[in-house]
């Protein structure tokens, strides 16, 4: 009799890195971006996609804002193992915020070529 083998043995899915799915995305929207360039919708689209990165982009500053506070409260009330967290978590935030600007430029030069 021959052994039956478990499919899933020997095949693993690839991971993906958060830079893979960056560069995923905006092949994604690259891609939709030539289809829909002559398409009466496709400047809604666009807008639609713009507005609601803006949406997360000020979404991120403000908790980008939030955690500095919280980084000041902590460094006043000597919590000194904490700080560096709070800031850093402001950081990537801010930096969350300034990537979702960055797409809606590039959508924007996208659509005015």
């Amino acid at each position: 009799m021959e052994k039956k083998t478990d499919e899933t043995t020997g095949k693993k899915e690839p991971f993906w890195g958060i830079g893979e799915l960056v560069v995923r995305l905006i092949e994604l929207l690259e891609a939709e971006i030539d289809y829909l360039r002559y398409r009466a919708w496709s400047l809604i689209f666009l807008l639609l996609l713009s507005l609601i990165l803006l949406t997360f982009s000020v979404l991120s500053l403000f908790i980008g804002f939030l955690y500095c506070i919280w980084g000041l409260y902590l460094l006043f009330s000597a919590v000194v193992g904490k700080i560096g967290g709070a800031f850093l978590c402001a950081s990537f935030m801010v930096v969350l915020a300034g990537f979702f600007l960055w797409m809606i430029k590039e959508i924007a030069n996208r659509m005015l070529k």
